[in-house]
């Protein structure tokens, strides 16, 4: 299956500039095209390749080979972007429970075990979300105290993470927290 081939073809057709270039991991025997999953022999195809920004969609495993050669390629982190669609794996820990305050009023007792836009939707607190895996920054509030394990934060600027905004929908309270809306 190749979704949006015929999109990829006329885009091609409208921008001389635009390539593209598909390769099956399983091709019937008349393919012509590239064969294999992505590999660096692939990519080096592509000019100026470290030129440029990179979008990868795909499984976890294909995401994480491909971050790795882009980044072996000379890439930088901040030019790749990875559209994922389940957050990381949680960290297996003691159940603990944690008091979260919102916006220094209402407060609850939570847990050190849910993602924290969770546990705010079953203490009837809706925060603006989308995605819930971290890629969109819909659900980013301030964390003004405590400490979270927040498992992706792609969609995060490095100014925002250095002021201490986390994303709310792939971030676990570890301890008691304070946060803003």
């Amino acid at each position: 299956d190749i979704p949006f081939l015929n999109f990829f073809y006329n885009l091609k057709e409208q921008y001389k500039g635009f390539h593209f270039y598909i390769s099956l991991s399983r091709p019937s025997k008349d393919w012509g095209g590239l064969k294999g999953r992505i590999s660096l022999n692939h990519l080096l195809k592509i000019p100026k390749t470290t030129e440029r920004d990179v979008y990868v969609c795909g499984p976890n495993a294909f995401m994480n080979i491909a971050y790795e050669i882009l980044i072996s390629l000379g890439l930088t982190k901040d030019q790749i972007f990875k559209e994922q669609f389940t957050p990381k794996e949680i960290v297996l820990r003691k159940k603990k429970e944690i008091f979260v305050r919102v916006n220094e009023k209402k407060q609850f007792t939570g847990d050190n075990q849910s993602f924290l836009l969770d546990q705010l939707e079953n203490n009837n607190i809706i925060i603006p979300s989308k995605c819930r895996v971290g890629i969109c920054g819909k659900c980013r509030v301030l964390l003004k105290s405590g400490e979270v394990d927040q498992s992706n934060s792609e969609a995060l600027l490095e100014e925002n993470k250095q002021k201490g905004y986390i994303l709310s929908c792939c971030s676990i309270p570890l301890t008691d927290i304070e946060i803003k809306v």
